[in-house]
């Protein structure tokens, strides 16, 4: 019975690690939930293509909800996280595999990537 238990349980894990790991490189991922203060930019995401951004989810383990969004030129939608303020909004282009949180230029938002 332990055997059957242990083979099942390497089973569940190989189909999550399969149906995870492709996904993780043919998108990128962008961070507006978990970012550390000094790094905060203050804002979340709200559109992405004028569209609700797909966030991560899982049934299985615990995960960050970070938006995830094909390698492509997207119109980004941004508001305050306390939602006291106007939208902004930037156009960018996302790599696929990589991690990103909202950033300011002195022209306005921009995506960074995230290196932590």
């Amino acid at each position: 019975m332990k055997r059957i238990i242990k083979i099942g349980s390497v089973l569940v894990c190989a189909c999550v690690a399969i149906a995870v790991i492709p996904s993780c490189s043919q998108t990128a991922k962008i961070n507006d939930v978990s970012v550390p203060i000094a790094l905060d930019s203050g804002y979340r995401i709200v559109a992405v293509g004028g569209k609700k951004p797909e966030r991560l989810s899982s049934s299985f383990v615990t995960v960050v909800p970070y938006v995830e969004v094909h390698p492509g030129k997207y119109l980004i939608e941004i508001e305050p996280k306390d939602g006291n303020g106007e939208r902004n909004s930037f156009y960018f282009s996302p790599a696929a595999g990589t991690v990103y949180r909202i950033g300011t230029t002195d022209n306005g938002f921009t995506l960074i990537e995230d290196t932590r």
